[in-house]
This record gives structure tokens, sequence and C-alpha cells, in this order.
């Protein structure tokens, strides 16, 4: 055998696997670029557009507390809605101005992870109705997001508010009207105990977390424990609130007390009862509820997806490693 042949497949061999170690090597395989809080904002607004939905609006305070938010999720490495000092996501929209000082509603999404990209994120958000509510949820107008990163660590943060008595965004068809005719609030109808002592409450037009606790005399902490609620939760008509599980109370039957025995009373003439002046017609409740439709998730990414190629590059190199031994065991001189 001719001994320059005899050295011309180690050559090849070894440029081969130099070029796969090139591929799989960090410089090959950086992370893409840092998304940034406006590129949150236009993936949410393009969901908000697939569900035909008005696109939300960017508010300076409301960007300025979800990045605080994502910055001190990266300097403390951890995900979560508690931020410096203790506070909750209304508290920190509060302090950054969102409302000057009115009643304000916020949801917060965050998320984070090793390298975690921006449709890694939405995936996640989009993956149960608490998270899709806050982008989706027809109340809220405004919006903000965050993004820091601390090592191999993306977090995400990523807002959404309305201020009490401001127009919502939205759109007619999907408001929900209650009116008594007379400008009054409808009081709440409390449900009657089950067979099994549970209390289960349907949510009406115009109720609150707070007017429902009242209603029942429990407490709010007590509703958000039995539901499983966050603190910034947001009721809907026609949501089930478990007031009270089975167990807890036994409705007492109620005993009805005799009629008393009537006292006769002389008959005479009988004077025609006025109708007071007030009394007018009844009320009319009017309810316009929304036909209701399931929300169009956005399709999710392949996990890993941006590193398979890497992962060929690296299985290449062990079946060319392979293919070496066989060849110089062959070849021995």
């Amino acid at each position: 055998m001719n001994p320059h042949k005899r050295v011309r497949f180690p050559a090849a061999f070894l440029g081969v696997v130099l070029f796969l170690l090139g591929l799989a090597s960090p410089a090959w395989g950086r992370p893409a670029p840092l998304a940034s809080p406006q590129d949150i904002l236009a993936a949410v607004n393009h969901l908000r557009q697939v569900n035909g939905l008005p696109a939300y609006q960017a508010n300076q305070a409301l960007m300025q507390a979800a990045q605080a938010q994502a910055d001190w999720q990266a300097a403390n490495g951890t995900v979560t809605h508690t931020g410096e000092g203790g506070t909750r996501p209304k508290e920190r929209a509060a302090a950054a101005g969102y409302g000057n000082g009115g009643t304000i509603f916020i949801s917060e999404n965050i998320a984070g992870g090793y390298q975690m990209s921006l449709d890694e994120a939405m995936a996640l958000w989009q993956g149960d109705d608490l998270h899709l509510n806050t982008m989706l949820g027809p109340n809220y107008r405004d919006a903000g997001a965050g993004v820091a990163s601390a090592g191999d660590s993306v977090y995400y943060v990523f807002l959404a508010g309305y201020v009490a008595g401001e127009q919502s965004s939205a759109p007619p068809e999907s408001t929900v009207t209650a009116s008594a005719g007379n400008g009054e609030q409808t009081p709440i109808q409390t449900s009657t105990p089950r067979p099994d002592g549970s209390v289960v409450h349907i949510v009406q037009p115009g109720e609150t977390l707070w007017s429902i606790a009242i209603a029942y005399k429990v407490s709010i902490a007590q509703l958000m424990s039995q539901n499983g609620l966050p603190a910034n939760a947001v009721l809907y008509p026609g949501d089930r609130l478990v007031i009270h599980r089975a167990g807890e109370i036994t409705p007492q039957p109620t005993a009805t007390p005799a009629p008393p025995t009537p006292t006769p009373t002389p008959a005479g003439p009988r004077e025609p009862t006025p109708t007071p002046a007030w009394m007018g017609p009844p009320a009319t409740v009017v309810i316009t509820i929304p036909p209701q439709r399931t929300p169009t998730r956005l399709p999710v990414p392949a996990s890993g997806q941006g590193s398979d190629w890497r992962q060929w590059a690296a299985l290449g190199i062990g079946v060319l490693a392979l293919a070496a031994i066989w060849w110089l065991n062959r070849h021995k001189a």
C-alpha cells in the first residue's frame, strides 16, 4: 500500500473533527440577543390582535415598574411576584406613579430560566387561564414590560392594568352591563347550602371579591384560600366561588312556627289603601352577557429547538472518532 495514501484519511478526519468542534463551541452556540421590553409588548399585542382585541397602550409608569421587578429578579436569581421590601405588583405600580393616586387594578406575568427566549416565555403564559387573562383581559388598557439577565438566566415581566373610572380597552360587544333602573346597586343574592353543606356562589355582574365576602360574612383571605386565587385576581360573571366546602357547616333545619290564631274583627267598611307616590313600576335589570369563546393561542415553539444542531455536531464527532479508531486498528504497520 502506498504510504502517502495511508495518511490521507487521518488528515481529512482531523479537518472534519476540528470543524465540528468549532460548531459546537460557545462562540458558535451563544444565545440569541436579549429581547427588549418593546418586543414583549409587541408579542402580547400580536396575541391580542389574533383574538380580536385592541392593542395595549405602553404606560411609562408600568414600564418602569416591570423593568425594576425584572432587574430585582435577576439580582436575586429568583422568579417571584414579591419585589424589594416585600412589595406586590399593585404596590410597585402605584409607587411608580400609575393611576396618580386613584384606584388601580394590576395583573402581572413573570417567567425566567436558563437562556429562556421570549417565545418560551409567551408559551408558558399561554398555558393557563390566569396568565392568559393578563394578556387578553378585556378590562385592561395599559401595559408595561421588563427583561433582565444574570449569567445564562433571563427574566421576563409583563404588567397589565387599568385605572378605575377610565374607559376600558374592551370592545362594545364584550362589555357586561347591570342596571337596576334607579341607579342603585343590586344586592348580592347569597346561595343556600347544598345537601353536603357546601356553599358555592356564582359571580354576577358588578360583584367584587370584597362585596361577596361581606355578603357571606367571611374574610377575603378565606375566599382567596378556598379558591386558590392570587392577590390580583379578577372576577368575571359566571365564575364559581367556593364559600364553604362540604362538611364545613351543617345545614340546620328551620322550624316553621305555627301561624297565630286569627282574632275576629268586627265587620265594617274598609278604606282603600293608598299607593305611595314614590312607588313606581318594578325596576328592570338589563344584563348583556358576551358570547363565550375559546381564546386563540399562538403556536408553541419546540423546546430546545435552537440547540438541536449542536447535538448533531457532537454526535458527528463521536461517530468520526469511532471510525478513526477502526481505521487505525486496521492499518497498523
